[in-house]
């Protein structure tokens, strides 16, 4: 099989998953004291499952097989351009090698704050597009070194996996448009109040 890398397709989108529910539950223990959110989780296609700490999911394993399957099929077809190939190969490990980075950095935070507590006081609120434009602006610190790798090694692997970060900053945008709409559904209606007029005077 070309490229034997793609055997770590299915490695990376489980560790995705399961690192998600590992984060959020060493965050419950103490970090959400300090730092309140509306989700833990930033794809919405998965909120639900990961706040209710759902460690089966058969939605995500038939995820896992699916694209898995298409990357090994690339991977065994010999007549599968290699140059393209190696871009696919580089996009889906520069997006994903980027979110796991995200989550053990995330689990070494919150175990910092769960072990030195006297170094936090405080509580705050972080609306959920707020979390989801922090994220997207750190992921920055990942593309800018991957696009000046690209630009001068030109290697398909290293322009895909700048493609791989660009796209998920693009996909945070997306997400945060849809936090911002779902957040303005969500605010209460302000009634007009409405005075009760007295008594007519007499003419």
């Amino acid at each position: 099989m070309r490229h034997p890398e793609v055997l770590l397709v299915p490695i990376l989108l489980l560790s995705d998953y399961y690192l998600t529910l590992a984060g959020a539950k060493l965050a419950g223990e103490r970090y959400h004291r300090h730092f309140r959110l509306d989700h833990y989780e930033l794809n919405p296609v998965w909120q639900e499952s990961i706040a209710k700490r759902r460690w089966f999911n058969p939605r995500h394993l038939l995820l896992v097989v699916l694209v898995s399957a298409v990357f090994f099929f690339m991977a065994s077809d010999p007549e599968f351009p290699d140059e393209l190939l190696s871009g696919l190969i580089g996009v889906y490990f520069g997006a994903h090698g980027t979110v796991i980075g995200k989550h053990l950095s995330n689990l070494l935070m919150f175990r910092r704050v769960k072990n030195r507590p006297e170094e936090i006081r405080g509580e705050v609120f972080m609306a959920h597009s707020l979390i989801l434009a922090i994220s997207q602006a750190q992921y920055i610190s990942i593309l800018v070194p991957l696009l000046l790798l690209a630009g001068m090694t030109r290697n398909p692997m290293v322009v895909g996996a700048a493609c791989g970060a660009g796209l998920l900053i693009a996909v945070h945008g997306i997400w945060r448009a849809r936090a911002r709409r779902v957040a303005q559904r969500a605010k209460p209606v302000a009634v007009p109040e409405v005075r009760e007029s007295g008594p007519s005077s007499p003419q």
